[in-house]
């Protein structure tokens, strides 16, 4: 790979070598100024003005007001407005606020694919929590450690899945028993508490590279990726988008806020429809979806043939094989989406949609986002070498939960 750098690079090497003899090679230049400025500045200029000022919740609040009677949420065969999603966002802050929920309170969030679910993620919000997705079906002990590691004060979930959670010092909110009192409380928009910096979520990482870490995202972390996804999926009014992801990986993040806070329409389904091959054709065509987030691996036994509303198709999560992208960029707007936790679910993309696919690419650095390739010296690597992602901007998260000290390393 080395031997790719050589035409240029080894020149500017030698000569600064002669300069500075007595320097350490790896604090030696090998780029020309331009090239220099070319890696660090230009590639790096993505600055776009976005709402910094503004919270998720006001965010959806100026898009309620908007379209009030515009579908923004349907799940089988209910569905709300976005003035009824509102609405019942808004009494279940007011109650949440009863209970203390506030600025930076973290609050467990364990619910069934449903309208509750998108209702409680904003009431969380709404009420200036910061909300903690658990997954049922996460082992015990993992869901007790983040139980304990948040220290939430509150578990917002449902009656079928309340009681396999494990034992917390959290109190249970279950909607079902709750929702009697919380419809008598007032349905308009709650006085903030909060400004842009505050927390948004705690999602946690997978854990595969040791204990699994709380990855704190503010306000203004997802505002500036609505920013960049709402133009980058053209996501407007009344598009339809599909809810694929689980809470508990943040590209729901990117499906439920981007959505709503656009005026489109989300879709969700049972999880038996989403894995079921026949059944997920037929939801997808017969809601009209046409933007889905999925991952290259579930779309290996799909033919795009068959989902013929489908228009614009993100995949992210893991890399794709050429195959797949070669099958799916003839079909739909393709975009593959990289990014880790810490930098607000998505950091770079890439259209393959005007560009014939040779390789699973990352592309270039969304809105606000710089990213630099970097040997183990911290200096940059020249095109076609290969280095460590380093990740900065806008969407860098605060840090990790209760580890300042990783926090500083990372």
């Amino acid at each position: 790979m080395f031997t790719r750098a050589i035409p240029g690079h080894i020149g500017t090497l030698l000569k600064a070598l002669l300069n500075n003899p007595v320097s350490f090679v790896a604090d030696l230049p090998i780029f020309t100024d331009s090239e220099r400025r070319r890696l660090i500045i230009e590639w790096n200029d993505t600055k776009v003005v976005y709402c910094h000022d503004k919270t998720i919740t006001q965010l959806f609040e100026d898009q309620v007001a908007r379209t009030p009677n515009n579908i923004a949420v349907v799940y089988e065969d209910q569905k709300l407005t976005y003035e009824q999603l509102n609405q019942k966002s808004n009494q279940l802050a007011h109650y949440l606020r009863e209970l203390g929920v506030g600025p930076d309170i973290l609050v467990a969030i364990a619910v069934q694919r449903s309208l509750e679910m998108i209702i409680g993620l904003l009431g969380i919000l709404k009420a200036g929590g910061a909300y903690v997705p658990l997954d049922p079906d996460y082992p015990q002990e993992r869901l007790q450690f983040m139980l304990d590691d948040t220290r939430s004060a509150f578990v917002f979930t449902d009656a079928k899945i309340s009681g396999g959670l494990p034992t917390a010092l959290a109190r249970t909110i279950c909607f079902e028993e709750e929702w009697g009192y919380i419809n008598t409380l007032p349905s308009s928009n709650l006085f903030p508490l909060i400004l842009p910096h505050h927390l948004a979520y705690v999602v946690y990482t997978s854990g595969s590279t040791g204990k699994p870490k709380g990855v704190m995202v503010s306000h203004k972390n997802v505002s500036n990726l609505i920013k960049a996804q709402s133009k980058l999926f053209n996501v407007g009014e009344n598009k339809k988008v599909l809810q694929f992801a689980s809470l508990c990986f943040d590209a729901s993040v990117s499906e439920i806020l981007t959505t709503l806070t656009n005026g489109a329409s989300l879709y969700l389904t049972d999880t038996n429809t989403l894995f079921g091959k026949d059944l997920f054709i037929e939801f997808i065509n017969n809601h009209s979806i046409e933007l889905a987030t999925l991952p290259p691996s579930f779309l290996r036994n799909l033919d795009p043939k068959n989902l013929k509303t489908l228009k614009t198709l993100v995949i992210a999560g893991e890399s794709a094989t050429k195959k797949t992208l070669e099958i799916w960029y003839k079909n739909t707007y393709l975009i593959n989406a990289y990014g880790p936790t810490e930098g607000t679910v998505c950091t770079s993309s890439f259209i393959y949609h005007t560009h014939q696919p040779i390789s699973s690419i990352i592309g270039r650095p969304i809105s606000n986002t710089q990213i630099y390739i970097l040997d183990s010296y911290l200096n940059p690597v020249p095109i076609g070498i290969g280095g460590e992602i380093y990740i900065g901007g806008e969407g860098l998260a605060r840090g990790y939960l209760n580890c300042p000290d990783l926090t500083a390393e990372k």
